[in-house]
């Protein structure tokens, strides 16, 4: 299938929706090849479909971009400043950073180290997410609490 766009197809030209030129057919089967050192014809090209509207950013925002919760990050470290994690408030993990001289430690250390900053930089994130909806009156029984955090710590010292 080299040479042709092959999804998506509009059912009654056998054209793609990104170009409005047909499919090129393969050498062998159309007995005439086209020399590498000849341009192709270039054409304008028609749009068959409707592109993606983008979000301009005009939109008002409930809370300024410099203070957005979305954009903040958190980094947690092992006592030794060996490894780092830096987790985003929404709670996936943006990078872990393993300086060369844990590298030299069991590989179940490391792990361990990795698994005990990412959850204490995941409960600071998680406790920013706590005071803005306490601040809203919005119930966070079931969300981690300062002591959660202290537990967290507690065992990353321990490492």
């Amino acid at each position: 299938m080299r040479g042709r766009t092959s999804w998506p197809r509009s059912a009654h030209t056998a054209r793609s929706c990104i170009s409005s030129r047909p499919p090129r057919a393969r050498w062998w089967r159309d007995g005439t090849r086209r020399s590498p050192t000849r341009k192709p014809h270039t054409a304008p090209r028609r749009r068959n479909c409707v592109r993606p509207q983008r979000d301009s950013g005009s939109r008002k925002r409930s809370t300024p971009r410099r203070y957005a919760l979305t954009e903040q990050s958190f980094t947690a470290a092992t006592p030794d400043n060996t490894i780092f994690v830096r987790v985003a408030v929404a709670g996936h993990t943006l990078g872990v950073q393993i300086e060369p001289a844990a590298m030299k430690r069991p590989a179940a250390e490391i792990a361990r180290g990795i698994m005990a900053c990412n959850d204490v930089a995941y409960l600071k994130g998680q406790l920013v997410i706590r005071a803005e909806l306490e601040g809203r009156s919005i119930p966070v029984d079931d969300m981690p609490t300062e002591q959660d955090l202290a537990d967290a710590e507690r065992r990353l010292a321990e490492l």
